[in-house]
C-alpha cells in the first residue's frame, strides 16, 4: 500500500543546477582528497578534525604553553600556505559535470538562491560589458551601438526587455514595504514592530512629535530620518516610499476606517497645525484618556451633544465624572473640546461625522442589462495605502458623493443611446467619434471626435458613456443603450482589477478611469442596457450617425476629454501588488529615449505601408513585426538592429580616428550603408540575390517580385501581398516574409564575409546561387519539422495546411511529390543549384546562418 507524506512533493522534484559548484578538497594527504557531495564533505572535514586530535601533545603542561607562545609570537601576518596553489586550483570539465549532476539529485552542497552580493555587482558588469572592446584584436573599444535604455525598454517600444537591476531591487523593497504596512496585527511580521521603534526614535521633527504619538509615518505627518544606522532592508524599503509616494487614500472611506485613523499628526490635515497638538489638554488626552485615533477622540467629544452635559470643569455627567475619577482629569470639558477641534480640522473626506449616501439600490440584472455596482470599499487599513501615486497626480480630500439635493418632480430618469464611429483602427491613421441621442429634437443630442488615447472601439464605446453621464443629471436614475455587450464587462467585472493594480499594463486607460469616476459622483443608479429590438437599435444607430458626421466635421478633438478628475483614484493598491507588477510599473515610468536613426527608419517602415497598405502602422507593431515568429532567431535579431540602425557600417566608423576608410565601400567607393548594401552595391552577390527571390515568386505567383526597398525590406514581417484574417493565415504573406529576410540576411553575411574574412574578395556569382538555395532548401526543412512536430505546445508547432500553402507551386518537381510530402525526405526548392543542378545529400549541406 502507498503512503504520501508531506515531503512526497518536494523529495520528487527535480533540482534545478545552481550557478555555484562547491567542492572540498584535503591537501595534506597524499593523494589528496575532493569531496563534490555534502555527507562526503562532512566525512571529509569530520576526519581531518579526527586526525588533529590525534597528534601527540606535550605531557608537561609547562612545555606545551612555553611552545605555543612561541608559535604564537612567530606566526607571520599571513602565513604561507604550501598547498595554496592546490586548493586555488580550478576545477576540472568532469568536476562541473559531476557537480551538476548533484545538484539535480539534490545532494549538492550551498544554498539555493543568488547572494545579494553578486546582483550588486551585476549591473556593473553589465554596464562595462556595453563598452568591452571587440573580439578584433584590431578594432578600437568600441561603445554599444544601442544604448541601455533602450535595451531595458518593453518589446512594443523596441527594447530587448533585459533586466533592469534597479528597477527589480524597486519592486523587491516594495514588497517589504507591503508587509510592512500589514497592520492587521494577526497577520502583521513580528520585525514590524521593531521597525516601528526604530522609526519612532529616528523622528525629524522629535521637538514637536511627543512620545507616545508615533503610530506610522504613512498614516502621520511625521518622517523618519534617512539613517545609514538602518538594516539595508529598512534603507530600501524608506527610499522606495518616497520615490514612489507611497500614501494613504481611497473614495468615500468608510466611518470604520475613519475611526482607525491616528488623531495625532493626522496627515491629511495641515501640517501647520500641528503644533496645537503638543498643549496640555492634548497631552492630556493622550496620557488620561488614552486616545490615539479619530474614532477615540470622537467618543470623548460625543459628551458635547448630550443634554446633560454642563461646558464646566465641574460638570457632573456621567462621561465627565468618570474621568475625573478614574482618568485623574482635572477638566473633562475642556478635553472634549479640544478632540472635538482636533476632529473638525479634517477634511470633509476623513472627518468622521461627514455622512455619505448609502450604497445605492442597483436594480435587478437581467439577460440583457446590469446595473453598475462600484468596487467594494475598503475594509481594513492595510487596503488603503496606494503606491505610484507621485506618477499619477496630487491627492483629492472632497467626498466624492454627497447627498443629493432634493428631488425634482418635472426630471425623470434619462435613457440615452450610444454610438461610435471607428476609421482604420490598429493604425497610426485610426480616427473615433462617439455620439449620444436622448431623443428626436433634443437639443442633447451631439457627437464628438475622440483624442489619440481613444483609439478602439471599446474607448469610443467608454467615451460615449462619459459624454451620458456628464449630459445627464446625477441625482436621476441613467440607462445606457449600447449595442456593444463589451461596456459592462469593463466597468462591472475588470474595474476593480484595474483600479488595483493602478492601470499597470491597461491599454487606454484614460477613458475608463474618466468614466469610472464620473459614474462614482452620481447619486443615483446607472444601468447598461444592450439594444434589443427596433426602438433600441435605431436610437444606437442615430447616435452612430452623429458620431460619422463628428469625424467628418472640421471640429478638432479636446486633448482634455479624458483627463480624470481630481477625484479619480490614484496609483495602485499596495496590498495588491505583486513584485512583478511593481516591476512593470517601474518600468513602464522610465522613458524611452528617441533615437534619430531609429526615428528615420521607423519613418521609411510607415510611408511604404502608408503606399502599400493605405495606412501607416503604430510602433507597436512595427516592433512586433520585427519579431514575427516566422523568423529565425538571427533575423529577428538582424532586422532589429537595422531598424535602429545599430549595424556597425557607415558613419559609425567616420567618428573613430584611424578608420574613418571603414566608412568607405570598398568596391564602389562611397560611403556604406544598410541601402547601399541592400539595394545599390555592385559588389558580385546582391544582383544574383535578388534574381533568385524573384524567380522564386514568379513560380509562386506568375509575377515578379516587386522591386526591393528599405520600406520592404524593414516591413517584411508585416506586409501583406494578398488580404489576411487571424484565423486563416495566408502562404502567400509567409512566404514574402522567408523569401525577402533569408534574401537580406543572405546579402548581409556575404558582404561581411567579403570585407571581414576575405579582405574585399567577393564571392562567385555560382557560390552566391548556391548559398541562396542551401538557405531556401534549410527553411523547407525547418517548417517540415515544424509542421511534423509532436511538441504540445502550439508555439513550436506550425500547421501543416500553413506549410503547404507557403511553398505551394515552388517545389521541385512538385508534381511526382506524394500527398504527404510534408514527411518524406529530398523534397527542395524549384530552383537547383548551379553545380549539378541537384543539392548534395543532406550531411553536406553548409549550416543556415554560417
Amino acid at each position: 500500500m502507498d503512503h504520501t507524506t508531506k515531503y512526497s512533493v518536494k523529495l520528487s522534484k527535480v533540482q534545478k543546477p545552481r550557478d555555484t559548484a562547491h567542492i572540498l578538497r584535503r591537501t595534506n594527504v597524499e593523494p589528496a582528497l575532493v569531496a563534490t557531495r555534502s555527507d562526503k564533505m562532512a566525512e571529509l572535514a569530520r576526519d581531518y578534525h579526527d586526525s588533529l586530535q590525534d597528534d601527540p601533545s606535550e605531557d608537561d603542561p609547562i612545555k606545551k604553553a612555553a611552545d605555543i607562545a612561541h608559535v604564537l609570537s612567530s606566526m607571520p601576518p599571513a602565513p604561507e600556505i604550501p598547498e595554496m596553489s592546490e586548493l586555488g586550483k580550478n576545477l576540472e570539465e568532469e568536476d562541473t559535470r559531476n557537480s551538476i549532476d548533484d545538484q539535480k539529485r539534490g545532494v549538492a552542497p550551498g544554498i539555493d538562491g543568488i547572494p545579494a552580493e553578486l546582483w550588486e555587482g551585476l549591473d556593473e558588469i553589465f554596464t562595462a560589458g556595453q563598452d568591452s572592446p571587440a573580439p578584433d584584436p584590431l578594432a578600437p573599444p568600441p561603445t554599444s551601438p544601442v544604448d541601455r535604455a533602450t535595451l531595458l525598454a518593453p518589446i512594443t517600444k523596441g527594447g530587448r526587455k533585459m533586466l533592469d537591476i534597479e528597477a527589480r531591487n524597486d519592486a523587491i523593497h516594495i514588497m517589504t514595504l507591503k508587509s510592512y504596512l500589514e497592520l492587521n496585527e494577526t497577520a502583521r511580521a513580528a520585525w514590524c514592530s521593531f521597525a516601528d521603534k526604530i522609526f519612532a526614535n529616528h523622528d525629524k521633527s522629535a521637538s514637536t512629535v511627543q512620545p507616545g504619538s508615533h503610530i506610522n509615518q504613512f498614516l502621520q505627518n511625521w518622517s523618519a530620518k534617512d539613517s545609514s544606522s538602518y538594516p539595508a532592508f529598512l534603507q530600501g524599503m524608506l527610499t522606495v516610499a518616497k520615490k514612489y509616494g507611497v500614501t494613504f487614500d481611497t473614495p468615500d472611506p468608510p466611518q470604520e476606517i475613519r475611526n482607525l485613523l491616528p488623531l495625532w499628526h493626522h496627515n491629511k490635515r495641515s501640517p501647520g497645525l500641528r503644533q496645537l497638538e503638543n498643549s496640555p489638554q492634548c497631552k492630556c488626552l493622550r496620557r488620561a484618556h488614552g486616545v490615539t485615533t479619530v474614532g477615540q477622540g470622537a467618543l470623548v467629544a460625543e459628551r458635547l451633544s448630550s443634554p446633560t452635559h454642563v461646558p464646566l470643569p465641574s460638570c457632573i455627567c456621567e462621561a465627565c465624572v468618570e474621568d475625573r475619577v478614574e482618568h485623574k482629569c482635572k477638566n473633562p470639558h475642556r478635553c472634549a473640546t479640544t478632540a472635538q477641534a482636533r476632529i473638525a480640522q479634517l477634511p470633509r473626506k476623513w472627518d468622521p461625522r461627514t455622512v455619505f449616501p448609502p450604497p445605492l439600490d442597483a436594480p435587478s440584472a437581467t439577460s440583457s442589462s446590469q446595473a453598475f455596482v462600484p468596487p467594494p470599499a475598503i475594509v481594513s487599513l492595510s487596503e488603503g495605502f496606494r503606491i505610484f501615486t507621485k506618477i499619477s497626480g496630487p491627492q483629492f480630500h472632497e467626498p466624492l458623493r454627497l447627498p443629493a439635493p432634493a428631488a425634482t418632480p418635472d426630471i425623470a430618469g434619462s435613457v440615452i443611446s450610444l454610438g461610435t464611429h471607428c476609421t482604420n483602427l490598429g493604425t497610426l491613421e485610426t480616427l473615433c467619434a462617439a455620439g449620444i441621442w436622448f431623443e428626436n429634437g433634443d437639443p442633447r443630442n451631439s457627437g464628438v471626435p475622440l483624442p489619440a488615447t481613444a483609439s478602439n472601439g471599446l474607448s469610443a464605446t467608454i467615451a460615449a458613456a462619459l459624454l451620458a453621464c456628464r449630459a445627464a443629471p446625477r441625482d436621476k436614475p441613467l440607462t445606457l443603450v449600447s449595442t456593444s455587450s463589451a461596456l459592462p464587462t469593463a466597468m462591472n467585472t475588470h474595474l476593480l482589477k484595474w483600479e488595483n493594480s493602478g492601470w499597470i499594463g491597461v491599454p487606454n486607460p484614460d477613458p475608463p478611469r474618466a468614466l469610472a469616476a464620473a459614474l462614482r459622483a452620481r447619486t443615483a443608479p446607472t444601468t447598461f442596457t444592450k439594444a434589443t429590438g427596433t426602438t433600441a437599435s435605431s436610437g444606437c444607430a442615430a447616435a452612430a450617425s452623429l458620431a460619422r458626421d463628428a469625424l467628418l466635421s472640421a471640429v478638432a478633438p479636446d486633448p482634455a476629454m479624458f483627463t480624470p478628475p481630481q477625484s479619480a483614484m490614484k496609483g495602485a493598491k499596495l496590498s495588491a501588488m505583486t513584485q512583478a507588477l511593481a516591476y512593470r510599473a517601474i518600468r513602464d515610468s522610465k522613458p524611452v529615449p528617441t533615437r534619430k536613426a531609429t526615428v528615420a527608419n521607423v519613418s521609411l517602415v510607415r510611408d511604404f505601408m502608408r503606399i502599400h497598405c493605405g495606412n501607416a502602422p503604430r510602433d507597436e507593431s512595427i516592433w512586433l513585426s520585427v519579431r514575427h515568429r516566422d523568423f529565425s532567431r538571427q533575423i529577428r535579431n538582424f532586422l532589429w538592429k537595422s531598424v535602429h540602425g545599430a549595424h556597425r557600417v557607415g558613419r559609425y566608423w567616420s567618428h573613430i580616428p584611424g578608420y574613418e576608410a571603414r566608412a568607405v565601400c570598398q568596391h564602389c567607393d562611397v560611403e556604406e550603408s544598410l541601402q547601399h548594401i541592400f539595394l545599390e552595391c555592385t559588389r558580385t552577390g546582391r544582383e544574383v540575390v535578388w534574381k533568385l527571390a524573384s524567380d522564386l515568386w514568379k513560380l509562386k505567383t506568375g509575377s515578379c517580385l516587386p522591386a526591393p526597398s528599405m520600406g520592404s525590406i524593414l516591413s517584411c514581417g508585416m506586409t501583406e501581398m494578398e488580404p489576411e484574417i487571424k484565423s486563416k493565415p495566408s502562404g502567400l504573406n509567409r512566404l514574402y516574409r522567408i523569401l525577402v529576410s533569408e534574401s537580406v540576411y543572405l546579402i548581409w553575411l556575404l558582404r561581411n564575409e567579403s570585407v571581414i574574412t576575405n579582405e574585399g574578395a567577393a564571392p562567385s556569382a555560382n557560390e552566391v546561387h548556391n548559398r541562396w538555395v542551401f538557405a531556401l532548401n534549410d527553411r523547407l526543412e525547418v517548417d517540415k519539422s515544424l509542421a511534423c512536430s509532436k511538441a504540445k505546445s502550439d508555439r513550436s508547432r506550425t500547421a501543416p495546411a500553413l506549410v503547404r500553402s507557403t511553398w505551394q507551386r515552388t517545389l521541385l518537381n512538385e508534381n511526382k511529390l506524394p500527398p504527404d510530402w510534408l514527411s518524406s525526405s529530398g523534397v527542395l526548392v524549384g530552383i537547383a543549384t548551379l553545380s549539378s543542378r541537384a543539392l548534395p545529400p543532406a550531411s553536406s549541406r553548409r549550416p543556415r546562418h554560417s
